[in-house]
């Protein structure tokens, strides 16, 4: 797969090649988006942009491959969820608002390595990789961006804040509409798999004694509800900027990250 300038050079071509000022494209954020895309990819989505913008009769733009990249690449349905579900409420709506919107949020105020790429509440067309088959339809999601093409391995300091940007979903929640719901319950699990990871210490928990499993798992817990009460500290702490989020959110349907820190950092 090309790297990070194969990419902009890539792009560069193919706009110059149809006489389309490359200066009125952001070739960084061109490369970012299709990080992990072949060439073959990269001249389907091209074209896919391309067309978007002759069925509406407009010059060629950033923005139409914006669309591309969240429908082909992030699988964006750009649907109302109840024309997919009839049953899906106004209240559903609000609790993934809630949570989503305690993630991005926690993830700006952390300074998180992990940046914000978009954050929608438009629903997002399950696949498997492996398989390459659809698995119905996922209502919400958070998505990251990638600076970089080589593996990034986080520090201990850094999987903390993850850990942390994962509880502030349901505390969200909870916060924001008195209650939690099952949505994205496995945020929580995962959270806690890395408190008993720590705990554990790297130890193999086969050659431990059932006593010894007790005082291990006791110490995952205390320092799992360590997390939980300072994520929830924080959350209140910034409750009015998480509204926000949550509030546009909800009537946008779609936020990108910098949208996301502009609430934030107001």
């Amino acid at each position: 797969k090309p790297n990070c300038e194969e990419r902009k050079t890539f792009f560069k071509t193919m706009l110059e090649g149809r006489s389309n000022p490359v200066e009125n494209f952001d070739l960084d954020f061109l490369s970012e988006e299709t990080h992990d895309c072949t060439y073959g990819k990269m001249t389907e989505l091209f074209k896919k942009g391309l067309l978007k913008a002759k069925r509406k009769n407009e010059p060629l733009e950033q923005r139409h491959f914006a669309l591309v990249f969240d429908e082909k690449i992030r699988y964006i349905i750009r649907l109302d969820p109840q024309v997919i579900d009839p049953k899906f409420s106004k209240d559903k709506l609000q609790l993934i608002a809630a949570h989503l919107a305690g993630q991005a949020a926690m993830c700006s105020i952390l300074d998180t390595e992990d940046k914000v790429a978009k954050v929608t509440l438009y629903p997002i067309l399950g696949e498997d990789k492996k398989n390459m088959e659809h698995l119905g339809f996922v209502y919400g999601k958070l998505f990251y961006k990638h600076d970089e093409d080589c593996m990034h391995v986080h520090t201990g300091d850094e999987l903390i804040k993850n850990a942390k940007v994962k509880l502030s979903g349901m505390l969200s929640q909870q916060m924001l509409q008195s209650q939690a719901s099952g949505y994205r319950i496995s945020d929580r699990n995962d959270a806690f798999d890395l408190a008993r990871a720590m705990a554990f210490e790297g130890i193999d928990i086969s050659k431990f004694s059932k006593e010894q499993m007790v005082t291990f798992n006791e110490k995952a817990w205390s320092i799992f509800k360590q997390w939980e009460e300072e994520v929830d500290t924080m959350l209140k702490k910034n409750k009015a900027k998480i509204t926000s989020v949550a509030q546009a959110l909800e009537k946008q349907m779609l936020l990108t990250g910098e949208q996301v820190d502009e609430i934030v950092n107001k």
